[in-house]
């Protein structure tokens, strides 16, 4: 019987060949828009700046205790992460790709936020259906990082989104429990 893993990432690496062999027509930048990619951070500066920018509020999830963790509790430090993932998207598009690795950048940010959501979902006693309902705020969100970071590395897709799947293996069951449908989407392109 094949695993769980095995079969994902089986799927990740079909649909993104498929994606692939997609021809799609590639504008070419304007001097302008070079010159104002050159002027900023590149990805990789931002995705570890996101990593750092995440530890108070992942440090704020995972400290949570089974009476802790409501929704009144919870809610808040999600916005935060929101807030904080939203404007690393914003500020990635249109950059430079940088010289670091950001299929284990992207995989960091997006164990940090899940594995931390799960540890919470998960504890004993707590709400999981009003929580989970919570950390479905992330879906859209974490997509779109995802997506934005892959379309940067258009013609190595395949090869990036079976690396990020395989990097993501613990991480895989926690979306599925949290209902990550558009996390799901984007890691199978």
């Amino acid at each position: 019987m094949f695993s769980f893993m095995k079969i994902a990432t089986f799927a990740a690496v079909a649909f993104g060949a498929l994606a692939f062999a997609l021809p799609q027509p590639v504008a070419s930048p304007d001097v302008k828009d070079v010159v104002a990619r050159q002027s900023g951070l590149d990805v990789t500066t931002i995705l570890q700046n996101l990593s750092t920018d995440l530890q108070g509020p992942i440090s704020e999830l995972t400290a949570l205790t089974s009476t802790t963790a409501t929704a009144d509790v919870v809610g808040p430090i999600v916005q935060s992460i929101v807030s904080t993932l939203q404007s690393a998207v914003t500020s990635i598009e249109g950059q430079a790709v940088g010289s670091g690795n950001l299929v284990v950048l992207l995989s960091t940010v997006i164990n940090l936020v899940v594995g931390a959501a799960g540890q919470v979902v998960n504890l004993p006693g707590v709400a999981q259906a009003d929580l989970i309902i919570i950390f479905q705020l992330l879906d859209v969100v974490l997509a779109a990082l995802i997506q934005t970071v892959l379309g940067l590395v258009g013609g190595l897709l395949v090869v990036v989104v079976g690396l990020v799947v395989s990097l993501l293996s613990g991480t895989v069951a926690i979306i599925i429990q949290l209902g990550l449908t558009a996390v799901l989407s984007a890691l199978l392109i």
